[in-house]
């Protein structure tokens, strides 16, 4: 009897823009981009953490058992990954009118990321901006003195810039020696005629 394989809600096929909406070559562009940065990103990823692991073993060496498997891998090894890469765009809306309900409101309230650490490419697109909070101590959001994530624009020209945010799992097995990152992104004040106003994030979760 033939027996199917069922697949978790991490291994569902990815929603791709079709032929008919975008056309053939755009589309076919598109798909074999995303796939070609998932697939650059996860073994970056991979790097990142391995360095991150040998720092808190080298500071703490209690926490070696905890935290050696997320970063002992082999560079040559293919490994299965359940990363999710997540396309994220801000643009003017509601929030960014003066005198609307939620005028100047978060676009994304204050959290952490569940997961070991996220990846993101940084954009400096003027109508968002990604905030973190000033102390990690203040886990509520409006106790939380915040921060904008900013850098010149002229180094984003000249090479990416990719933050990255410690998440709760990789806290919880460091025994909180690294904190998650309290983060929210939020409207500024802009309008339609600045240059670069949308805002778009590429985060590997």
């Amino acid at each position: 009897e033939e027996v199917k394989s069922v697949l978790s809600s991490l291994h569902q096929p990815n929603a791709w823009p079709d032929h008919k909406n975008w056309g053939a070559e755009l589309s076919t562009f598109f798909k074999e981009s995303i796939r070609k940065y998932y697939e650059s990103m996860c073994k970056i990823a991979d790097r990142i953490l391995h360095a991150i692991c040998e720092g808190i073993i080298a500071e703490k060496s209690d926490l070696a058992r905890s935290v050696r498997n997320l970063g002992d891998f082999d560079s040559n090894a293919q490994r299965n990954h359940t990363s999710i890469l997540t396309l994220l765009g801000y643009q003017l809306g509601s929030r960014h009118k003066k005198g609307s309900k939620g005028y100047l409101r978060p676009l994304v309230a204050a959290h952490t990321d569940v997961g070991v650490i996220t990846v993101l490419l940084f954009d400096n697109g003027k109508c968002a901006s990604l905030q973190r909070a000033s102390s990690v101590e203040n886990v509520e959001e409006t106790n939380s003195e915040w921060i904008d994530v900013s850098l010149p624009s002229d180094s984003l020209e000249r090479d990416p810039v990719f933050v990255v945010n410690v998440g709760d799992c990789l806290s919880d097995l460091s025994g909180g020696h690294l904190r998650s990152t309290l983060h929210r992104v939020v409207p500024k004040k802009c309008h339609n005629r600045m240059k670069d106003v949308v805002r778009t994030c590429l985060a590997l979760f």
